[in-house]
């Protein structure tokens, strides 16, 4: 008999103002939207790095803020996000200075590793 499970689920939690936030991110969210929003994410840091952010174009500002928003509800969930926007009273640029550690210093490299021991895992059965 061939065994079919589900797909492994990549765990994140994050304490903010008190509360434990934890979300299952599902292989989907990772495959269709992660990695195009992260990609967009560092296009608009760079952006930022050419020019004063005071000075910057409000729009590219919102768009950061966005995205930031949208890699968030991937990551912790939108009913997690939905609590993060509110206790920071959607200030979404002070969110992301908040939150951008954890994103690039756990986030990331989570999803980095979990992917690689992914595409090992099919390679090896398919051997």
């Amino acid at each position: 008999m061939y065994n079919i499970k589900r797909a492994d689920a990549l765990k994140f939690s994050v304490r903010v103002g008190g509360k434990k936030l934890t979300h299952h991110m599902r292989i989907d969210d990772l495959i269709n939207d992660y990695n195009r929003l992260y990609t967009k994410l560092i296009e608009l840091e760079r952006k930022f790095e050419k020019e004063d952010v005071v000075k910057s174009d409000p729009k590219v500002i919102t768009e950061f803020g966005d995205t930031f928003i949208a890699i968030l509800n991937h990551v912790l969930g939108r009913e997690n996000t939905t609590y993060i926007i509110r206790y920071f009273d959607n200030q979404k640029t002070e969110i992301a200075q908040s939150m951008q550690r954890f994103i690039v210093k756990v986030v990331t490299p989570k999803i980095a590793k979990w992917s690689k021991e992914k595409r090992a895992a099919v390679a090896k059965k398919y051997k």
